[in-house]
């Protein structure tokens, strides 16, 4: 039996996560391999050949899935929310270095997987199964689901044990069975069921819809939200305040701001200064969601997002406020302010009192959780912006290093 070692088929054109956030910071950061919106082909509408409704393919799905299936993705989802790398090492195939530690950082943004639904297919290979699952995320300090799907190819071990394979050889009679199951009538309803519930999603609040379109999000699905929400046949909805701190235990840095931003930029200077620029050759840290620019201004084109706790090398200083960076084989500008020389430490240190825990290195920053002074933390790195990078709940987080004692 042939089979052919290029990028997995499967990965590349079926791992579908609605939002351009989704894509970029969960599939692109953590795997990198997504397939494009049913937006941009035929609807199931215009497919036409299949009269089911999406309840009914849902249903018969769900009837013809495995109960170990089911398990093996429950087990996935759970291990993905707690960024568990032991308990997915022991159900995924080929989970890399790069791949862990995207893993871990995901939990900056995710709080957790809910209302999973799992639907499989029989491939043509025995003991070999393609699996859609259903799913709504929750993001920390946001109160509305976004409705995501995404696909996985699973395998039997020889002691007949289930496993998601995430490797690139893929057989050919495999891949030809996957191919034309994204074409089948059922995929493109289950994904256009998903597409019209991501945007009621961002159309019912203002805060998630500006997350996802400062990450680059779909612009087809967020016009289509933009227009909902100002048509008011989605009513918006409000994100849940953060609870208050305990008086008798008052954080020595205070938290100030709810929502989480999209990609910081400050306001625009009305006549930026022409640069001269300073050559360096060092690295820095991101230490926020940031845009990278093709120019230092807020004006010039966006080329991507910066991801906090992401590293760039630094190479040039301007006299009005921006570093010219090196990022994932991309050259352009990101705000200073976002950026931090540092020094890696790996030590364990403890608070000096309870203190906030923030996502980003910045005090106005969305607060991660708070940790009191008989706390034993692990640093990551000391920044040379006044806060220090710390192991907490399974990912990063970010604490005032004047409040850490080793």
């Amino acid at each position: 039996m042939r089979k052919t070692k290029k990028q997995n088929i499967l990965l590349n054109n079926l791992i579908y996560v609605i939002a351009g956030i989704l894509v970029i910071v969960l599939v692109v950061l953590i795997l990198g391999r997504v397939f494009g919106s049913p937006e941009k082909g035929k609807s199931a509408k215009e497919a036409g050949s299949n009269t089911k409704t999406i309840s009914e393919i849902k249903k018969e799905l769900k009837k013809k899935t495995p109960e170990d299936v089911t398990q093996l993705m429950q087990q996935y989802y759970a291990a993905m929310s707690a960024s568990d790398i032991t308990a997915l090492e022991q159900i995924v195939s080929d989970i890399s270095d790069q791949d862990k530690e995207k893993i871990r950082r995901k939990k900056v943004f995710i709080e957790a997987y809910n209302n999973i639904n799992v639907y499989s297919k029989d491939c043509p290979k025995k003991g070999c199964y393609l699996v859609f699952v259903e799913y709504d995320i929750k993001f920390k300090n946001e109160d509305t689901f976004v409705p995501g799907l995404e696909t996985h190819y699973v395998k039997t071990t020889k002691e007949g044990g289930l496993y998601i394979y995430k490797g690139d050889e893929i057989e050919e009679k495999v891949q030809d069975f996957i191919t034309a199951e994204r074409e089948s009538e059922e995929v493109k309803q289950l994904l256009e069921d998903v597409n019209n519930r991501y945007v009621d999603a961002l159309a019912s609040s203002p805060t998630l819809l500006e997350f996802i379109e400062g990450f680059g999000g779909d612009t087809t699905l967020i016009e289509k939200a933009k227009k909902k929400a100002a048509s008011g046949t989605v009513s918006a909805k409000a994100t849940k305040k953060p609870e208050e701190t305990d008086e008798n235990s008052k954080p020595t840095e205070e938290p100030t701001k709810a929502p989480d931003e999209p990609p910081a930029e400050e306001p625009k200077t009305e006549e930026p200064q022409q640069p001269a620029p300073a050559e360096v050759n060092e690295t820095v840290l991101i230490t926020a969601n940031v845009n990278l620019r093709g120019g230092n201004d807020e004006t010039a084109q966006r080329i991507t997002t910066m991801i906090v706790g992401d590293q760039a090398t630094r190479v040039e200083v301007t006299d009005n406020g921006w570093s010219k960076v090196q990022y994932n084989n991309m050259e352009g500008y990101v705000k200073s302010d976002y950026v931090t020389t540092f020094r890696v430490t790996g030590d364990t240190v403890k608070p000096t009192t309870t203190i906030n825990v923030r996502l980003e290195a910045s005090e106005t920053a969305n607060m991660a959780g708070q940790v009191s002074s008989d706390t034993s933390l692990t640093r990551y790195a000391v920044c040379d912006n006044g806060w220090s990078q710390i192991q907490y709940d399974g990912g990063v987080g970010y604490v005032k290093t004047e409040y850490l004692t080793n």
